[in-house]
């Protein structure tokens, strides 16, 4: 049952629009029945395919860029309290080297935040939205979360809300090393949600923030879907291994198929699911180095997908069942495509970065890559596994689908965050 007069702002990177945040569907569903009104603001202003939204849902395509034109007014903000309290964090607080690229980027951060707050002023102006009960609800710790903590300044009474993943909280993501003002936004949010500890420990070590201040945060795990129940290991001699994730530098998929090129007789089958997240040259580029190393192999075959939907990537799984999972990411926060293969009861074995070590429990329901494995690291991994009696990769398997259900459900957590925010909210 809707809540009279309360309203929700969202704002996402790609949701209703792309496949990439199909899985935000249910968590918008479910939020939509607390809230009489639901407002979406989503950067995606390019995708023409759209995916059912709730009935009470009205979205908004913005994405926050500055014109030309008001380089001078962008200018100026160089001389605002809040942007040299900014700068002097970055001296004195994060210890961080000034360079002209930082520089820019924490003023085009600033720049594009305020252009976002004015759009967000606007939404609430035209849907006649009751600040007194309203919710924002930022899915990035990025420019909206800036944007509603900048509101929030001026009308106390707003609630903000945010998540923050992988990109938008370890430095190291960032193109310079450093996300810009998390000190304000940390103090005019009601709550951050980390879908890890490991980004949790981390935010709160990289911005000194005690442990009474991080009070006001949790842990709230993503998740997704199993349609279907723990499924047994098949005993067939093919070794069956699938990796998702678009084709870019950090998913090290040339780590991959360096590896495949080291097996030796080991009848393989990979699957790759994803396609290139910034030009269709990515794309063709690994499928001719995939080529030239395992074109030789005779009993290694390997397929790319390119761009595919949540339901034919859950279409593949149930076809064909695959024995392993395999992910070898520079960096992640906890892959989601991990989730879905433990769904599948399929084991894991991926890079100990970021939050993987929370999802995979090494000699549990998969095993642990250090953080920057050769191929001779992993193709010993593969071998482990693959030399394991059936009753004993079983194991491993249920206690993927074990995980899965109890850690990444998303029926349970997206109940359980729900709860979280309604209380909140009151």
């Amino acid at each position: 049952m809707n809540s009279k007069g309360k309203s929700i702002i969202f704002f996402s990177l790609h949701y209703p629009f792309h496949i990439s945040d199909s899985y935000l569907d249910k968590e918008i569903d479910l939020l939509s029945q607390s809230f009489e009104k639901v407002i979406v603001i989503t950067n995606n202003t390019f995708s023409e395919e759209r995916r059912p939204t709730p009935p009470n849902a009205v979205v908004y395509r913005f994405t926050p860029f500055e014109k030309r034109s008001s380089f001078v007014s962008l200018l100026l903000l160089v001389f605002k309290p809040m942007f040299c309290q900014e700068i002097f964090r970055l001296f004195f607080v994060y210890k961080q080297k000034i360079s002209f690229g930082l520089l820019k980027e924490v003023l085009a951060f600033y720049s594009r935040s305020i252009t976002t707050k004015r759009f967000l002023q606007q939404v609430i102006l035209e849907q006649n939205i009751d600040t007194n009960n309203l919710l924002i609800y930022s899915y990035w710790m990025i420019e909206s979360s800036f944007a509603s903590a900048l509101l929030k300044q001026q009308h106390s009474q707003v609630k903000t809300i945010t998540r923050a993943h992988s990109l938008d909280v370890y430095f190291d993501r960032s193109p310079v090393k450093y996300h810009p003002f998390r000190q304000f936004i940390f103090s005019q949010m009601d709550k951050i949600y980390f879908i890890s500890a490991n980004a949790r420990d981390y935010f709160a070590r990289a911005h000194h923030f005690d442990t009474d201040k991080m009070q006001k945060t949790a842990i709230s795990r993503i998740g997704i879907e199993s349609p279907t129940n723990f499924i047994e290991q098949r005993t067939d001699e093919t070794l069956r291994i699938i990796s998702v994730g678009y084709i870019q530098k950090l998913k090290r998929i040339d780590l991959i198929v360096d590896t495949l090129a080291l097996m030796g007789d080991a009848k393989i089958e990979w699957v790759h699911v994803g396609h290139s997240n910034h030009n269709e040259a990515d794309f063709i580029e690994v499928q001719k180095y995939a080529a030239n190393k395992l074109g030789g192999k005779s009993n290694i075959s390997y397929r790319f997908t390119g761009k595919t939907s949540k339901e034919d990537l859950f279409n593949l799984y149930a076809e064909r069942p695959f024995d392993l999972h395999l992910n070898v990411s520079e960096t992640e926060g906890i892959p989601v495509s991990m989730m879905e293969a433990m769904s599948y009861s399929v084991p894991l074995i991926g890079t100990n970065v970021g939050g993987v070590a929370e999802i995979v429990e090494h000699g549990v329901n998969g095993f642990l890559l250090s953080p920057y494995p050769d191929s001779a690291e992993v193709k010993i991994a593969i071998e482990k596994f693959n030399a394991l009696p059936v009753a004993q990769k079983n194991v491993l398997r249920k206690n993927a689908f074990c995980t899965w259900n109890a850690k990444y459900n998303a029926q349970v957590n997206n109940q359980n965050f729900v709860n979280d925010v309604m209380a909140l909210v009151g």
